[in-house]
């Protein structure tokens, strides 16, 4: 019975070994890649593209097509406005038809409810 303790204890040590060197390995590894991303990044230059000369040429390009911009925002905006009354004078209209059908409809029901009911049957002509 020793001897089956002993070889298990044996086998659990040497699986114990393995998961410990394993375990190192990928530590390693995984410091050696987070160095060379570290070494990679210090080597990289920011992109020509975008260098302060080409901002200053950017901006000053902004600041000359500015009135164009309003110009063109406030032309937009009128066109709105005219389309938004346009459609207001519309709807006006067509809520002052509401409105009148509405009376007619009331007036039509008043006098509905003051005739007797006799007057309301159908009369031969």
């Amino acid at each position: 019975m020793l001897t089956r303790n002993a070889a298990a204890e044996a086998k659990h040590k040497r699986k114990q070994e393995q998961r410990e060197i394993r375990t190192d390995a990928r530590r390693e590894r995984r410091h050696q890649k987070a160095e060379a991303k570290r070494a990679r990044k210090a080597n990289v230059k920011p992109a020509a593209k975008w260098n302060a000369e080409r901002k200053a040429a950017d901006k000053l390009k902004k600041i000359a097509n500015r009135p164009a911009k309003q110009e063109k925002r406030h032309r937009r905006l009128g066109l709105r406005a005219e389309k938004l009354e346009a459609q207001a004078k519309k709807l006006m209209a067509e809520a002052q038809k509401a409105r009148a059908r509405f009376e007619y409809l009331n007036e039509l029901k008043a006098v509905c409810l003051c005739l007797v009911p006799e007057q309301l049957a159908f009369q031969p002509r």
